[in-house]
C-alpha cells in the first residue's frame, strides 16, 4: 500500500467517525422531538440537528461520497423549514427522518461511495419522501405555525398586473341634473301662429 492509498483510507476513516457522531446527534434529537417533553427546547435541538445534517452533508462531499451528500441535502432541507416555522411538524415525519438515519447507516455499512441501481433506487424514493415533506407549505391544504401558505392563485395574481375593465360609456365630470335630461327629451315648444284680424267696418262696404 503506498502512501496515497494510506491516505485515501484514513480520510475514509476519519469520515466514518465523523458520521457516526452526527447521525448518534441527529438521532437522539428525534426521539427529544418526538417525546415533545421540553417544548421550550424545542428550537435549540432543530438547529443542532439541522447543523449535524449539514455538517454530515459536507464531510460526505469532501471524501466524494454522493450518496450521503445527496440524502443530507434533503435532510437539511426539512430541518431549515421547521426552523424558521416554515413547516408543521407532525408524527408522520419521524418514520422518514428514522428510515433516513438508517439508510446512511447502512450506506456507511457497505463502505461505498457510488451506488447500484437497486442502493440507488432506496436513495431516490428516500429523498423524495423528504422532498414531499418541505413542499407541505406550498399546499393551501396545510396549516403551519406561523404563517398561512398562499395558494397557487394568491402567488400568481401578485406576478400578474391587475386588467382595469373600460367603462363601455364615457362618463362626463359633471353629469347633467335630472331636471335637464327631462327638458332635453320633450320635443321643443313652437311658438303660436299669430293670425292679424282686420277689423270689417261699414266704410269697406262704402268703397266698394
Amino acid at each position: 500500500m503506498n502512501n496515497q492509498e494510506e491516505f485515501l483510507k484514513m480520510i475514509q476513516e476519519t469520515f466514518r467517525i465523523e458520521a457516526k457522531e452526527n447521525i448518534d446527534l441527529i438521532t437522539a434529537n428525534l426521539l427529544e422531538l418526538e417525546k415533545g417533553h421540553e417544548p421550550e427546547k424545542r428550537p435549540e435541538i432543530l438547529e443542532t440537528t439541522f447543523r449535524a445534517a449539514h455538517s454530515l452533508k459536507g464531510a460526505a462531499r469532501a471524501v466524494d461520497n454522493s450518496p450521503i451528500e445527496k440524502i443530507c441535502q434533503a435532510l437539511e432541507n426539512v430541518f431549515s423549514g421547521l426552523k424558521d416555522g416554515s413547516l408543521r411538524q407532525h408524527s408522520a415525519m419521524f418514520d422518514t427522518f428514522h428510515e433516513t438515519v438508517n439508510l446512511i447507516n447502512e450506506i456507511l455499512g457497505l463502505q461505498i461511495t457510488t451506488a447500484d441501481n437497486e442502493m440507488q433506487n432506496k436513495i431516490d424514493r428516500m429523498i423524495d419522501r423528504l422532498d414531499d415533506i418541505v413542499l407541505e407549505k406550498f399546499s393551501p391544504q396545510k396549516i403551519v405555525d406561523k404563517a398561512k401558505p398562499q395558494t397557487e392563485k394568491a402567488i400568481q395574481d401578485q406576478k400578474e398586473p391587475s386588467i382595469v375593465e373600460k367603462p363601455s360609456k364615457i362618463i362626463p365630470r359633471n353629469p347633467p341634473k335630472a331636471e335637464e335630461l327631462k327638458q332635453e327629451n320633450q320635443p321643443a315648444k313652437t311658438a303660436p301662429r299669430t293670425i292679424s284680424f282686420i277689423p270689417f267696418t261699414t266704410r269697406h262696404m262704402r268703397s266698394k
